[in-house]
């Protein structure tokens, strides 16, 4: 399989889909930029040289080093900057010459784990539906993310990294087969907090990358973005490597010095000591996007609250996992027992509540989801709902409101709550989350993006099956014109407003359901949001005061 890229070639694979028979080509591991080894770790990626002879495309590139989450020590390397392709069929055999709708898919794992290998995402389901899929990877955590105010590493590479993928896709899509004017962002847990975030930032929003986006279980308001402080967190990965100093060129040299090994590993230590010292703080990663105070070039120049405004209004499908919560317990099992014993000084660390406002926001809380019942091993469903509500519905509305609010911007709300065989989450972490029904954090990508070892085939059960043809025929339908219906389901999926709020309930049955998803505790955290906000207002108004002498 081969397809001519202005004076190159590239060589892929030809795939079968399992599912449906249907053939589709793959194009792996094509460089998008340099490697951002030697000089260029922590830089902004730098464009990746044409290709101008025969480029073997049949074998992924290395995903960006990590640690490994199934042995000890670190998998993959820094030299990771690739994308895959993956085609219903090569368009120069195709009799079908129009250019086809493109998905480029942002991988999710809190910026510091994952990859866009077909091993974590497996594209057949979608390609099989006349789609382009395309795949990166993009720099983690320190790799990524360091920043020490330096146009040599200004922070948020790893956000660079996937505004270059996109603008390979611009620039080389058509080759393929793809349409670059019909291109969907797709993101799932941080790979949403990234589109949205491109939607809004000075540095894309008028670059017309992308045209739609289809995002699940998060947006700018579900990661917290570093707003101050993140050369403090620099100095103190150096320190525990020997730097003594600070100075912000000499650590910069120092740390490019390091191996990546030692440095990945080093990094991850020093997570592990934030998260013994801030137990039940969920998102205590060091190196995560930062509001940067380089401003040239900077993806994130102000407050995403400021940076919202100026959104690029483009069509938008949207909705959550009703038991997104349950990342927290499957990535960290001790907060079962944590968040039980310690409810106080959780809601405290993660909501940044005033002590004076605690009392009234623990009786609501108390009141809505525990009904004033002591708290023991029993309540633990009662506390997954509270972590699903005040990690993702309550940031969620954040943004939803914001896009209803404006009239010429389409947007499709779903809820996913199907509990079945290809729930990858649910299927991986049995304790933690069989006894818990419903769709835990991602569970929706085993129904569109599989792990490549839980792809299904006709002889499947047919309820996933099912639901694997709703999922997917919504999507590719958005895909193509922006609108997720057509005649192949029954059900019409309708526009949410701000007059007239709805969404789509989606399980092994399809349900339109007006309001807001969960609304009474929607209303809930609309209450505790207030209370918050006017204590930011007051201490701003007091901190603005000026003192006499």
């Amino acid at each position: 399989m081969s397809v001519k890229v202005g004076n190159g070639t590239i060589i892929g694979n030809e795939n079968v889909c399992k599912l449906t028979g249907q053939v589709f080509h793959s194009y792996l591991g094509i460089p998008y930029a340099k490697p951002p080894i030697g000089d260029l770790r922590f830089q902004p990626p730098q464009k990746a040289d044409k290709i101008e002879d025969e480029f073997d495309a049949t074998m992924e590139g290395d995903d960006c080093i990590q640690m490994s989450r199934i042995r000890p020590g670190t998998t993959g390397s820094e030299d990771c900057l690739y994308v895959n392709v993956y085609v219903p069929k090569n368009p120069e055999e195709s009799n079908d010459k129009s250019l086809k709708p493109v998905i480029v898919y942002v991988h999710g794992g809190i910026f510091t784990y994952m990859s866009g290998s077909s091993t974590n995402f497996s594209p057949d389901y979608l390609v099989s539906r006349g789609v382009i899929v395309v795949t990166m990877n993009y720099r983690l955590h320190v790799f990524g993310f360091l920043d020490l105010a330096l146009p040599e590493c200004p922070g948020n590479v790893g956000l660079l990294d996937q505004i270059m993928a996109f603008k390979w896709v611009k620039d080389n899509i058509s080759y393929f087969g793809g349409d670059p004017d019909n291109v969907t962002a797709f993101g799932t847990s941080s790979g949403a907090v990234s589109i949205h975030l491109f939607a809004m930032s000075p540095l894309t929003r008028d670059l017309k990358l992308f045209n739609k986006i289809i995002s699940a279980s998060c947006n700018i308001f579900s990661c917290p973005i570093r707003k101050e402080n993140a050369q403090d967190t620099a100095f103190e990965l150096g320190h525990r490597l020997g730097y003594r100093g600070r100075n912000r060129e000499a650590l910069l040299k120092f740390l490019r010095s390091i191996p990546a090994e030692e440095l990945t590993e080093k990094m991850n230590d020093y997570y592990l000591a934030m998260k013994t010292e801030m137990k039940g703080d969920v998102f205590c990663f060091p190196f995560l996007p930062t509001v940067q105070k380089l401003k040239e070039g900077a993806v994130i120049p102000e407050d995403p609250n400021q940076m919202i405004k100026y959104r690029t209004k483009m069509p938008i499908l949207t909705g959550l996992l009703n038991r997104d919560g349950l990342m927290g317990f499957y990535l960290e099992p001790f907060l079962m027992t944590f968040v039980i014993e310690n409810l106080f000084s959780v809601l405290q660390r993660n909501l940044k509540i005033a002590d004076d406002d605690l009392p009234r926001v623990m009786d609501l809380i108390q009141s809505h989801y525990f009904q004033y019942r002591d708290l023991d091993y029993n309540a633990f469903p009662e506390a997954v709902n509270l972590f699903t509500d005040m990690f993702w519905l309550r940031r969620f509305y954040d943004q939803y409101q914001s896009e209803l609010a404006s009239e010429d911007c389409s947007v499709y709300v779903f809820e996913f709550k199907y509990d079945g065989g290809l729930n990858c989450y649910k299927k991986y972490y049995p304790l933690l989350t069989r006894w818990i029904e419903g769709a835990a954090h991602d569970d929706i990508l085993g129904y569109c993006l599989p792990f490549k070892y839980d792809l299904a085939s006709r002889f499947s059960n047919k309820r996933d099956l099912q639901v694997i043809k709703y999922v997917c025929t919504y999507l590719c339908n958005f895909a193509a014109t922006g609108n997720p219906n057509n005649d192949t389901l029954k059900t019409q999926w309708r526009n949410s407003t701000a007059k007239d709020p709805c969404y789509l309930q989606i399980s092994d049955m399809l349900k339109m359901t007006n309001g807001k998803i969960n609304e009474k505790s929607a209303k809930v955290w609309e209450r505790i949001n207030k209370m918050v906000e006017e204590r930011e207002i007051i201490l701003k108004s007091t901190a603005d005061t000026p003192v006499d002498d």
